[in-house]
């Protein structure tokens, strides 16, 4: 959909700048995960190559069915929670490290069997006219190494942080990225 690339624009006083997002280190083919159908349909690991940890890892979902068939969801990379509950839920989970990133459709294991790998609702929380409930998707995945990325256009220093702690008035906001 994208063909690999991004442009990004940073306006600084008045100037314009565009910068490329860089091609991925790594690109997998599209791979098919259904849920609900043991690990061997809803688990693939695949082993990136890049001898590192991933700066950024890009996990797509794509939609096999209508009504939003071909439509691109992002995966996620926590647990939204466990089946315990009977109520639907939805989402293909990732983890990475220096050698493999696992990508995970959800599987009935003690509770209800309500998951999905693509679950947009059409209840209390979300009422829209493209819901969809859907066992079968392929997905793609994507990463970057540290190298790979543009160095960063500032620094800061001084930030005093603890673990799990925002609220020390210092930083506004939860950061998304820290090296």
């Amino acid at each position: 959909m994208f063909a690999g690339w991004t442009v990004t624009w940073i306006i600084t006083i008045g100037v314009a700048k565009a910068y490329q997002f860089p091609i991925p280190d790594f690109e997998s083919p599209w791979l098919y995960l259904q849920a609900q159908a043991g690990t061997s349909k809803a688990m693939e690991t695949v082993m990136h190559g890049l001898n590192e940890v991933p700066i950024f890892v890009d996990v797509q979902v794509k939609s096999l069915d209508s009504p939003n068939k071909g439509y691109i969801f992002q995966a996620i990379g926590a647990l939204p929670r466990d089946d315990d509950a009977a109520e639907p839920f939805g989402g293909v989970t990732y983890i990475y490290d220096s050698t493999q990133i696992i990508v995970c459709a959800p599987q009935h294991a003690n509770g209800g069997n309500t998951s999905y790998a693509i679950y947009t609702e059409n209840g209390a929380f979300y009422a829209g006219v493209n819901n969809q409930s859907s066992y079968n998707v392929e997905v793609r995945i994507r990463a970057w190494k540290k190298s790979s990325l543009p160095p960063a256009d500032f620094e800061r220093t001084g930030i005093h942080m603890t673990a799990g702690n925002t609220s020390n008035g210092k930083l506004p906001f939860y950061p998304e990225c820290l090296s």
